[in-house]
């Protein structure tokens, strides 16, 4: 099934039947791999019977998605539209406690962490890192919502959220949201309730920051 929602998809790409296509598609290039268009991801399991199909955009940040549904046996486009490049992480700071003491007093593995002195990690930089830094994404390279990103990095964390909120005093302890998104399409998000509480219990901060990539304009 999923197979034949991707070459819908492509179809679609390929002779564009909806208007959003067509207008994304006149100042964007997707993406190809071996000359081919290939899907980065394809989401099958948020809403019965729809696929949401990303494919990569040449030279942005963003991902241009295709909704594909299913009746029956037959699959046709229904929507199509930009998704913002979303980073959804914890990370945890020190000046007392290193990497591997914040992984045994929380009990989870870091994706990353470095220590007091290392270098920074960015080009031709000679400044070196003043505390200790622990950093759990488990859905980097993933294309998702960041409503989505936001709720599995609470699921992951919840079993540990009276250990991470005694870090309080030793450490700083902040959810931190990278949001790049097409400057013509800028969308809003949404914290609901249940993530508002599991945010308060980590006794953590919430850091967003926000970026308006693109140059062109979509055609009307």
């Amino acid at each position: 099934m999923k197979v034949t929602a991707i070459q819908v998809a492509i179809a679609e790409i390929l002779k564009p039947q909806l208007g959003v296509t067509e207008q994304v598609l006149a100042v964007h290039r997707l993406t190809k791999s071996d000359g081919e268009f290939v899907p980065l991801d394809v989401h099958e399991n948020s809403e019965v019977g729809r696929y949401f199909i990303y494919f990569g955009i040449e030279d942005e940040p963003y991902y241009f998605v295709i909704v594909v549904e299913q009746a029956q046996e037959s699959f046709t486009c229904s929507a199509s539209y930009i998704e913002a490049a979303v980073r959804v992480y914890l990370c945890i700071t020190s000046l007392t406690l290193d990497p591997e003491m914040i992984s045994h007093r929380i009990g989870l593995t870091p994706t990353r962490s470095q220590r007091t002195g290392d270098l920074r990690r960015s080009k031709n930089s000679h400044l070196k890192i003043k505390e200790h830094r622990w950093y759990l994404e488990p859905q980097k390279d993933l294309p998702r919502s960041l409503e989505y990103k936001l709720a599995y990095l609470l699921d992951h964390l919840e079993p540990m959220q009276s250990r991470i909120a005694q870090l309080q005093d030793e450490c700083k302890i902040c959810i931190c949201i990278c949001y790049k998104g097409y400057l013509s399409w800028m969308g809003g998000w949404h914290l609901d309730q249940k993530s508002i509480r599991r945010i308060a219990a980590l006794n953590t901060e919430v850091d967003l920051d926000l970026y308006a990539c693109g140059e062109n304009e979509l055609p009307m």
